[in-house]
């Protein structure tokens, strides 16, 4: 055999190994749905599970337009999933059986069903006598998303940020016939991308279509990805920063060392 050191079997099964954070993909084929796309990468904390922000439907459907529309549906749809969570609810209601009353409410996002989470709010406000919108409610849970950044943070280091990925498969095509199978739809992507005719997508060789197509939609995740973290009011390392985890209230409760950590990371 010719030389050189021989690589690690991790190096080459993280080459097509369906996981995120060790865990495996829940079972959605992600090509065409970047918001899908981050909300494995980045905004579940159990690796790549639909449990905490499910868009591929309302994503396909357009309902998120721009990157900064994808980057609040990483954060609201979490809120929702994990305010029943801390409630006590089953999912099924709010997004299994649709509340028609929902299809009907104007301003709002009526995939996430609000007139059920109205319905929650209601029973909220009863048991604790607060006056609190479904919103406000839900939002409570940002603690926990930014508690669990915070345990990442303690784990990793500055290699956060490098964790929130997903294999390339579950990006795009990684071969040149698994292109070819979809290649009306990802031709048409690939001329969008780079602003031409579809024509001149459709003339060029397969394996230098892919290539771009394939770097596009990378950049495209990195780009949602930094956008989420601003959003969330994490730097682009993904780290909290110190004026967010005092805006929630959780700075007080974290450790010396973790405050200590924290500042040092964020500059």
């Amino acid at each position: 055999m010719s030389g050189g050191p021989a690589k690690h079997p991790r190096e080459e099964l993280l080459r097509f190994a369906m996981q995120t954070k060790g865990l495996p993909f829940s079972l959605y084929r992600t090509h065409r749905s970047l918001s899908m796309q981050a909300s494995y990468a980045a905004a579940s904390d159990i690796g790549a599970h639909h449990a905490a922000a499910w868009l591929i439907k309302s994503d396909l459907l357009g309902a998120f337009p721009s990157m900064e529309e994808k980057a609040r549906a990483l954060i609201t749809y979490p809120r929702v999933r994990l305010g029943n969570d801390n409630l006590g609810l089953c999912k099924l209601p709010w997004v299994d059986v649709f509340n028609p009353a929902s299809g009907k409410m104007k301003d709002t996002d009526i995939y996430i069903n609000p007139a059920s989470q109205e319905i929650y709010a209601d029973f909220y406000n009863g048991m604790l006598g607060t006056e609190m919108t479904w919103q406000q409610i839900f939002a409570q849970t940002d603690r926990d998303i930014n508690l669990q950044r915070v345990m990442n943070v303690m784990v990793y280091g500055k290699e956060t940020a490098r964790q929130d990925r997903i294999p390339d498969r579950a990006v795009g095509p990684t071969d040149d016939r698994l292109y070819d199978a979809e290649k009306d739809y990802n031709d048409r992507e690939l001329a969008k991308f780079l602003g031409k005719p579809l024509a001149d997508a459709e003339g060029a060789p397969t394996a230098e279509k892919r290539e771009m197509l394939m770097k596009r939609r990378k950049e495209q995740l990195r780009e949602l990805i930094q956008v989420y973290y601003r959003a969330r009011g994490w730097d682009s390392s993904g780290v909290p920063t110190p004026e967010t985890l005092k805006q929630i209230g959780l700075w007080g409760f974290l450790t010396a060392e973790a405050r200590a950590k924290i500042i040092e990371m964020t500059g």
